[in-house]
């Protein structure tokens, strides 16, 4: 698994760009393709923390478990939504129809 220090600024902005000028070379707007990027990498942090998890589970306390996913559930999931709705069109649908999505 990469190294948290893998993923500084520079990185993140290195990241970013490759999405950036990936999307504007497929056809989308700059300003769309800037949002997407944006988007997908916010919550990069709470990602390498998910990834450590699932790398070493048993080096976790339950209190860090259930820190690490409110963390990563109530920050990753609406960039995700924004993300797909720019980048497809398409909305997010409730598709275990538990009513995870308010209208």
């Amino acid at each position: 698994m990469a190294d948290k220090n893998e993923f500084g600024l520079a990185r993140v902005q290195e990241i970013s760009g490759h999405i950036t000028e990936s999307l504007i070379e497929s056809g989308k707007a700059e300003k769309i393709a800037m949002d997407v990027a944006f988007h997908m990498l916010d919550w990069h942090k709470d990602l390498l923390e998910l990834l450590q998890y699932f790398k070493n589970p048993s080096e976790f306390s339950a209190e860090q478990v259930d820190d690490l996913l409110m963390g990563f559930l109530t920050h990753a999931p609406s960039h995700i939504v924004a993300a797909k709705k720019l980048h497809t069109g398409m909305s997010v649908r409730d598709v275990f129809e538990i009513g995870a999505v308010e209208m």
